[in-house]
């Protein structure tokens, strides 16, 4: 993800993803509080990733509609059913599915991989 935010230069460190249906804001939490100057720029206790999810009122109504939700009352929305298949749906949309592993592991991950091929071609 520090990739990405060094790509673009951006001093604020987010993207933002816009589409119909939803918006996503994604971001170092830790600076944002930095830009802001609520934490100390030497701080690390907020080094996370924040993801950010803004339905818009046609993904709403859609939703409604599959749940059997009558009017557009915002107080029955937040249920855990609602907000695990919008999550999972967008999350899913955003990173695929697969293993996720650090940059190190997947150096060893190779090595044992490659090791094995290249002793059987001697």
């Amino acid at each position: 993800m520090q990739e990405l935010f060094d790509k673009y230069s951006s001093d604020t460190k987010y993207i933002y993803i816009k589409s119909k249906s939803v918006n996503i804001n994604i971001y170092l939490k830790g600076e944002q509080l930095k830009k802001e100057n609520l934490i100390s720029p030497y701080n690390t206790s907020y080094n996370f990733l924040r993801l950010e999810f803004q339905i818009k009122k046609s993904k709403l109504n859609a939703l409604n509609q599959k749940h059997n939700i009558s009017g557009r009352t915002f107080h029955k929305m937040p249920i855990p059913e609602y907000e695990s298949e919008i999550l999972s749906y967008y999350i899913n949309q955003l990173t695929g599915t697969g293993l996720y592993v650090t940059h190190d592991r997947a150096k060893k991950l190779l090595i044992v991989l490659i090791v094995p091929i290249n002793k059987k071609r001697n």
